[in-house]
């Protein structure tokens, strides 16, 4: 007799993640990316390119918001909090389904702690070693969740984020592949999102292809967390939901 299929919190709980969660049709899906490649035309794929890993963190310290004014806004997109000023990115953050997932997951009572913008150019764009969320955002309890929407397609050779399963469970994980074994990529078609705990290891690779991978991090977190100093140096600014 056949066990009954896990629910998602239960698969969450167990191996730290969940992936491949469709958010939205696959036109709005493509309606957005048109919309980010006209802020891309705009300002340049420079000031969205994913920095290198070294810069990353005097980056995120020295951003500062974007004015608010909503003219001529795509001249003013951060890759730090672009939620602030861009009417679809804030659509994204706070999609019904979306939020319905993450609440199953946190409880009812939740914020929108930050976003970022990660795009990977075609061989030109780093990789991001081995990590935990929680090692370095400043949350108390690390009652947050990050969700990584596709604005395009995200796969192994693009550089999709890749995760060890279960590693957000204990301490006992190491970075070493004799000792976790083989990852999980977390490829994603536009429209689509993972999910993934704030403990659980995670990396992603080289852009190996000719073509952009975008996408845009959002950060949910339990009301009653305690924001301390985060190690990078940056603010949060906690919207509730």
């Amino acid at each position: 007799m056949s066990s009954a299929p896990m629910s998602q919190p239960q698969k969450y709980r167990r191996a730290g993640f969940l992936n491949g969660l469709r958010i939205v049709s696959t036109d709005l899906a493509a309606h957005y990316r048109k919309l980010f490649d006209a802020i891309e035309e705009v300002q340049g794929q420079e000031s969205l390119r994913m920095p290198e890993e070294s810069a990353i963190r005097q980056a995120i310290a020295s951003s500062q918001p974007p004015p608010d004014s909503a003219d001529n806004v795509a001249k003013r997109v951060s890759l730090f909090d672009p939620h602030l000023t861009v009417a679809f990115i804030w659509e994204i953050a706070t999609n019904s389904l979306l939020l319905d997932t993450v609440r199953s997951l946190l409880g009812r009572r939740i914020m929108l702690l930050c976003s970022g913008i990660s795009c990977k150019y075609g061989r030109s764009s780093p990789s991001v070693q081995w990590h935990r969320d929680a090692s370095y955002l400043g949350i108390t309890p690390p009652s947050f969740i990050s969700a990584w929407y596709a604005l395009d397609r995200s796969d192994l050779s693009s550089g999709c984020l890749e995760v060890l399963p279960g590693s957000h469970i204990g301490t006992s994980f190491s970075t070493s592949r004799s000792e976790v074994g083989t990852s999980e990529p977390l490829e994603l078609k536009p429209g689509e999102v993972s999910l993934h705990h704030p403990l659980l290891l995670h990396r992603s690779g080289l852009n190996q292809t000719r073509s952009r991978r975008c996408g845009i991090v959002f950060r949910y977190a339990r009301a009653d967390v305690i924001l301390t100093q985060s190690s990078t140096g940056r603010t949060l600014r906690p919207i509730g939901l």
